[in-house]
């Protein structure tokens, strides 16, 4: 394998799904980038789909990069010519996984190691879904930047 990219959902609080981070291997181009909202959010399987395109498209945009050719009249080679601004809370509301039986589980605020996606910078400064206050492991990251978005690597 020469590259790997990797999606990964800041704000999954289930601590059965913690994040699977990659480790860095001689001779691989490893990205990984984090992404607003739940596992299902970020990885597909919600109603909704606004946060999942987004990291949909950014897999197929580097997976072009590396050579991979979509078909140009295809959905998802035309959304990534002309990518959608990132939703905002009247568009799309960050999906609660801890609910139901997860309730009773345990929890845990993501540490965020690497690259965050373009998009979360400009839903924390939109404050869609008051997300400045419940983004907890964007706001711990930010945080521990002094609040100073130029200290955070940025994915594009």
């Amino acid at each position: 394998m020469k590259t790997a990219r990797h999606a990964l959902a800041l704000d999954e609080r289930r601590s059965d799904f913690a994040p699977c981070l990659w480790q860095p291997k001689t001779g691989v181009d490893l990205k990984q980038s984090w992404f607003v909202g739940s596992h299902s959010d970020v990885g597909g399987g919600n109603a909704n789909t606004a946060l999942s395109t987004l990291a949909l498209v950014w897999l197929a945009s580097e997976a072009q990069l590396q050579g991979l050719r979509l078909d140009p009249e295809s959905d998802l080679a035309i959304m990534i010519l002309s990518p959608a601004d990132p939703p905002t809370s009247t568009e799309v509301k960050i999906q609660n996984s801890t609910r139901g039986l997860f309730a009773v589980r345990p929890q845990q605020t993501r540490d965020i190691v690497g690259s965050v996606h373009i998009s979360a910078q400009r839903y924390w400064e939109s404050n869609a879904d008051n997300y400045q206050q419940s983004g907890r492991a964007l706001k711990q990251h930010l945080d521990s930047r002094s609040g100073d978005w130029n200290r955070v690597k940025i994915e594009h």
